[in-house]
């Protein structure tokens, strides 16, 4: 009859509609999880960040200028240094 075929229309559009909403709620839902990945990677980047301590860059020799290392002088520089590392 008229109104069964009427009825059977509304239903396959109504079954095309939800096939429309359950796509998109897949692509949602990978939207989420792969901005979730992303976060991940920032929040990992900016704790390795935080937790990494600057270090002052000495220098022994800040000059440039040719040195003996082996003299007295620059030896007591460097027990003096690492006493001030420790």
């Amino acid at each position: 009859t008229k109104k069964e075929q009427k009825l059977q229309r509304m239903v396959d559009d109504l079954t095309m509609q939800v096939a429309c909403l359950k796509e998109q709620v897949v692509g949602l839902q990978a939207t989420v999880v792969l901005q979730g990945l992303y976060c991940d990677r920032v929040r990992q980047h900016l704790e390795t960040q935080v937790k990494k301590p600057e270090k002052e860059n000495v220098r022994l020799n800040g000059d440039g200028m040719p040195r003996l290392l082996t003299g007295d002088k620059f030896f007591e520089e460097v027990l003096r240094h690492q006493a001030q590392q420790e």
